[in-house]
């Protein structure tokens, strides 16, 4: 019973910093724009560019397999929508499971330094309690696991 009354008491801070600002840029990716990755806010936002803890996907297979394996990942997972793919880009939608907050992922391909950057951003809200960082963590350990594409 206390659990229930200090959820119900903590429910609406919770709401309201999620939905306290939105970001400047709160559509969906644009595939025309140039391969974007920097972040405008740090607290809901995550990304590889200098300075990120979080380290590209690196990989020493060809790079059209390694782009190959990431998209059959992305694919397999229910809560991310990929709705741009090209030779070198990838724009995903990522939706959380109990509360349907989107999230704008995106990779990109370096060929020549064999790795894969990313960046994920939540599109509304100040703060995301750590989910682009959580999420990210886990899609560069299922990349890192996953031995190759399957047909």
């Amino acid at each position: 019973m206390k659990t229930r009354v200090v959820l119900r008491a903590w429910w609406p801070l919770l709401w309201l910093a999620a939905y306290s600002t939105t970001h400047a840029d709160t559509s969906p990716a644009d595939p025309a724009a140039p391969a974007n990755l920097s972040c405008a806010r740090t607290s809901n936002c995550v990304n590889t560019l200098a300075g990120s803890e979080l380290q590209p996907l690196a990989f020493s297979d060809p790079p059209a397999q390694a782009w190959q394996r990431l998209h059959q990942l992305l694919q397999r997972d229910p809560q991310l929508q990929i709705t741009h793919f090209t030779e070198d880009q990838i724009d995903v939608v990522a939706t959380t499971r109990w509360l349907g907050f989107k999230d704008d992922v995106r990779f990109v391909l370096d060929t020549h330094a064999k790795q894969i950057h990313f960046r994920s951003m939540s599109r509304v809200g100040r703060y995301d309690f750590g989910k682009n960082a959580s999420r990210m963590r886990d899609i560069a350990q299922q990349f890192q696991t996953t031995p190759g594409i399957t047909p």
